[in-house]
């Protein structure tokens, strides 16, 4: 009769623990590694340039970070998205002829804002400046829309776009479309790159060379989820401007921002020009907004009501969205955001534009 086989020794078992760990560890790796090929060569998540005639579509500029290159095309291609983006000579992403001065019974508005405005993630036609200016001129307003919006833009470079700009194109309306994202970066006026602390550069939402592919799926995945998304949102800094009571630096925040727009509006007063804000929510606020369980501490509404607030008692008209998209959503269940992009899908800009368009009718008529 054989003796049963002897049992691994301590060192042995270790040994075999160690060896079995080590292959688990090598197989993973090399999974992964075959899915974030796979995905940066078929299904690349980034925002990325695929096309063009240029690397960047914006240029270094030292007062407002960038400025888009005159005559630079680009295919953009993402994860949630795929667009063609065209910049014409004077600097805009904008199809519709500009004559100075403008023609009798014209009305001009110059859009202001980021990349909201300039329409990243759709393609020309679907952005709501060019939808504005379809829908004014369907009701027979001879109305021509400048579209002036860079991305990562804030109220403060939109300050220094209006004036270089209005010499040139002389408005009689400025819109500008304002997000939360203005009131989180926006600087003094005063500000210059030679001012104590940090520079600012030019953004470029299309460098990801060195993103982990399957890290954004995932994210993308883990997005889907409106609750996941709040709770996710609701664990960055960025919660401290969504407070009923901002304090310490998202106080400051909403001052400079303040001084922002009153500037602004003495600039255009002086030159007897109509000034609208669009403020257009981040998804956070319209799913904190639509949903019968509010995160303890969080008023979504909050930015609109402070800066709504001091508009009014400046003449500035602002025109809020964020009731509407958040209806929109409770009835539809459709998203007028791409969830990790951020940004407004063809579907969100032409809500906001439906949603503009009765608040700056008054607005533009009150000039005739």
């Amino acid at each position: 009769m054989s003796k049963p086989a002897a049992a691994p020794s301590r060192p042995r078992k270790l040994l075999l623990y160690t060896a079995s760990f080590l292959v688990l560890m090598v197989v993973s790796v090399a999974a992964l590694a075959i899915v974030e090929i796979g995905l940066r060569w078929f299904a690349p998540q980034e925002v990325r340039i695929v096309r063009g005639n240029v690397k960047y579509l914006s240029d270094y500029d030292p007062l407002t970070g960038g400025v888009l290159h005159p005559g630079a095309w680009a295919h953009i291609k993402g994860g949630e998205y795929e667009i063609d983006a065209r910049v014409n000579g004077e600097g805009m992403r904008d199809e519709t002829p500009h004559p100075t001065p403008a023609p009798p019974g014209n009305i001009r508005i110059l859009a202001l804002g980021d990349s909201f405005t300039f329409g990243t993630s759709v393609n020309y036609d679907d952005s709501w400046v060019v939808l504005l200016e379809k829908e004014l001129r369907a009701r027979g307003l001879h109305a021509d829309v400048v579209k002036a919006g860079i991305p990562s833009y804030d109220t403060r470079a939109e300050l220094i776009t209006l004036q270089r700009l209005y010499d040139r194109y002389r408005p009689d309306v400025v819109l500008v479309c304002f997000l939360p994202n203005d009131l989180f970066t926006n600087l003094p006026s005063s500000w210059r790159p030679d001012s104590p602390g940090q520079a600012k550069e030019v953004v470029n939402p299309t460098d990801h060379s060195w993103s982990l592919q399957t890290i954004m799926l995932f994210q993308r995945l883990v997005f889907q989820s409106d609750a996941l998304y709040v709770k996710l949102y609701s664990m960055t800094s960025r919660r401290a401007f969504f407070t009923p009571q901002p304090v310490g630096a998202a106080a400051v925040q909403f001052a400079v921002t303040r001084d922002l727009f009153g500037e602004m509006q003495d600039y255009c007063r002086q030159r007897n020009i109509r000034l609208a804000v669009l403020s257009v929510p981040e998804f956070f606020q319209v799913l904190v907004k639509a949903s019968p369980v509010k995160p303890p501490g969080i008023d979504p509404e909050h930015i609109d009501q402070d800066l709504g607030t001091f508009a009014a008692s400046r003449g500035i008209v602002w025109i809020p969205t964020l009731d509407g998209l958040a209806s929109d959503y409770v009835q539809s269940r459709q998203s007028a955001y791409y969830r990790v992009n951020g940004h407004l899908t063809p579907r969100g800009n032409r809500l906001v534009t439906e949603l503009l368009v009765p608040k700056l009718l008054p607005v533009i008529q009150a000039g005739k």
